[in-house]
């Protein structure tokens, strides 16, 4: 396409990506990339700044709209080309993402619908790594045990039980990251931040998060 968006050619995949017959449709209804083009005006803009400053731009990720007025998600990969009249042009590809980023929607609605369940339960629940660090802990773990989650996160889980407690909580904790133990529950005493000892029900699993790394999610009741 030209510098101010003026489609000049495309192949017949890219016309039906966008609903066309043909590419010779496109440029017959002088198509163009423009701000109308792009859902959010702006990545337009955004997308001629980066090219300007690069002079390629590579994995830029936009909603646009069909020649129906449906949008697609597509990635693009693009550089400045001189034509063969020596003058600048933008020379490109476009990939269809729309698969990919309606999974990631899927994905951050059934997270959102997780992080809401694990705030509201009444079950206190944790995670934790190997070493007993705190990675997240619920409202409801915090009021079981009297403690903000600011000064949990400043705890380790081995520190919640006694003496005579901790060689069994820290054989459970290997039961879950040597064995990969589907779940594994216990009963067992812990510290309240009162001091008191309160006697407690242990379920613990190991998880496998998106980047590989592993972490135990414990549910705590008493």
């Amino acid at each position: 396409c030209t510098t101010d968006g003026q489609l000049t050619m495309a192949n017949r995949k890219f016309a039906e990506l966008l609903g066309f017959s043909s590419p010779e449709e496109m440029v017959a209804m002088k198509f163009r990339f423009d701000e109308h083009f792009y859902l959010k005006p702006e990545n337009r803009e955004r997308f001629l700044e980066k090219l300007q400053i690069e002079s390629s731009v590579s994995d830029f990720v936009s909603e646009v709209r069909r020649k129906d007025g449906c949008t697609v998600w597509i990635r693009e990969y693009a550089r400045f080309h001189s034509n063969g009249n020596g003058k600048p042009v933008i020379e490109g590809s476009v990939i269809d993402v729309s698969e990919q980023k309606q999974s990631e929607e899927s994905l951050k609605k059934s997270h959102d619908l997780i992080v809401s369940i694990y705030k509201k339960v009444d079950v206190g629940i944790c995670l934790t790594d190997e070493d007993g660090c705190f990675l997240e802990t619920n409202p409801a773990l915090c009021q079981l045990l009297g403690y903000t989650h600011e000064e949990l996160s400043q705890m380790n889980f081995f520190a919640l039980f006694p003496k005579a407690a901790l060689e069994k909580v820290k054989h459970a904790n290997d039961i879950v990251f040597k064995q990969s133990t589907e779940s594994f529950s216990h009963e067992t005493k812990c510290i309240h931040k009162s001091g008191l000892l309160i006697e407690v029900m242990l379920t613990e699993a190991l998880m496998v998060q998106e980047d590989g790394s592993r972490c135990k999610i414990t549910t705590v009741t008493d």
